[in-house]
């Protein structure tokens, strides 16, 4: 169906839909020599970077016609730097979620207080220093690994936000490789 614009004398618009059967009336003449019904003129949606690109949309009165324009723009440096930070965050909290990161600063620092002799008994007393055992090693180790990959991954974005211009495919898994 098509659409048309009714152009008011300050040529504001007012958008409806009107019915193929519907006459436009072709003798109403506006000031700037179009009629005050207009066909609308939409272009199609443009292919984007989604996180470094936006849609820019204009409506331009023509005589002949009102065109919804659409171009593609680029944001602001701040928030295509932003994007590449979030998609960090994302991979980061989807490995390791903010409660799992907890969990492993808090055990990380229990076995190192264990190594120090920093832990306290029931009774608020220290406890004497100890080797880790076997068991205790391996998960601190574990948790040095999930740390190291977290740690690639904050450098990587660092890589990616400080490359010119920022990779439109700053999103894709060969991107994130560490």
């Amino acid at each position: 169906m098509p659409r048309y614009a009714r152009i008011d004398a300050d040529l504001s618009i007012v958008r409806y839909a009107v019915d193929d059967n519907m006459a436009i009336a072709q003798h109403k003449v506006h000031s700037d020599g179009g009629l005050f019904w207009r066909p609308v003129e939409e272009d199609a949606n443009p292919p984007y970077v989604f996180g470094l690109e936006t849609v820019k949309v204009e409506t331009i009165v023509e005589v002949n016609r009102v065109h919804i324009k659409k171009t593609v723009e680029a944001l602001p440096s701040q928030d295509q730097i932003g994007a590449i930070k979030a998609q960090a965050s994302e991979r980061i909290l989807k490995a390791y979620p903010s409660w799992k990161q907890a969990n492993m600063t808090a055990r990380q620092g229990e076995l190192l207080r264990i190594v120090l002799g920093e832990m306290l008994d029931a009774n608020g007393d220290l406890v004497t220093a100890r080797a880790l055992t076997v068991d205790e090693k391996a998960e601190l180790m574990a948790i040095n690994v999930s740390w190291d990959w977290i740690k690639k991954i904050r450098v990587r974005s660092n890589e990616l936000e400080a490359t010119s211009p920022l990779p439109a495919d700053y999103a894709s898994d060969s991107r994130w490789i560490v």
